[in-house]
C-alpha cells in the first residue's frame, strides 16, 4: 500500500506544480486586461479635439479589440485552472479512498486508526486550502474582467487576493507532503 500512496502523492505533487503554473497564467492574463483597460481610459481622458476623427476611432477600436482578446485569453486560462483544480481534487479523493480502503484490510489497531484519521484530516485540510485560494483567484479574475463595469458592492469589497501571493504550492511542498509521507509509512 505504501508504494500506491507514494505514487498518488507524487501525482498530486505534479498536479500542484501544474496548478501553480496555471495560476501564474491567470495572473498574467489579468495584467493584460489591466493594460488594455488602462489604454482605453487614457484615450478617453485625452482631448479628442486634437485628433482627427478617423484616427481616434481606429485607436479606440484597436484598444477595444486588445481588451476583448485579453479577456478571452483570461477565460481560457481560468478554464485551464478549473481543469487543473479538478485534477487535484480527483487525486485527493483517490488518495483518501485508498487510505480508507486500507483501514479495512487489516484488523483494527487504535494507533493505525488514529494515523489514518490524521492522514485523512490532512488531505481534507489541503483540499480546503486549495479551494479557498481557487475561490480567491476566481474572484480576482472576475474583478479584473468587469472592472470597467458597475459591480455589486459585495464583489467590489470582498476581493482581497494579492496576485503575487499564492500559497498552495508552497504549503503542499513544505507542510502537507512531508506530513503525508511520514504518515504513509505508518499505514
Amino acid at each position: 500500500m505504501q508504494s500506491v500512496v507514494e505514487k498518488q502523492l507524487a501525482n498530486i505533487s505534479a498536479a500542484v506544480h501544474d496548478w501553480d503554473a496555471n495560476v501564474e497564467r491567470v495572473v498574467k492574463a489579468c495584467k493584460l486586461i489591466d493594460e488594455a483597460q488602462s489604454g482605453l481610459y487614457h484615450l478617453m481622458s485625452l482631448s479628442l479635439a486634437d485628433f482627427a476623427g478617423t484616427c481616434v476611432d481606429q485607436l479606440n477600436n484597436s484598444l477595444k479589440l486588445k481588451l476583448g482578446l485579453a479577456q478571452e485569453r483570461s477565460f481560457d486560462e481560468v478554464n485551464r485552472l478549473n481543469r487543473s483544480t479538478m485534477k487535484i481534487i480527483i487525486s485527493l479523493n483517490q488518495l483518501a479512498s485508498t487510505t480508507s480502503t486500507a483501514s479495512t484490510a487489516e484488523p483494527p489497531d487504535s494507533s493505525r486508526i488514529n494515523c489514518i484519521s490524521v492522514f485523512l484530516a490532512l488531505v481534507e485540510s489541503f483540499r480546503s486550502v486549495l479551494l479557498n485560494e481557487y475561490d480567491l483567484i476566481r474572484a480576482y479574475h472576475t474583478n479584473k474582467v468587469y472592472s470597467g463595469v458597475e459591480q455589486p458592492l459585495v464583489l467590489r469589497k470582498s476581493v482581497t487576493h494579492d496576485p503575487q501571493t499564492h500559497f498552495v504550492s508552497k504549503l503542499w511542498s513544505e507542510r502537507y507532503l512531508d506530513q503525508l509521507n511520514m504518515l504513509s509509512l505508518l499505514l
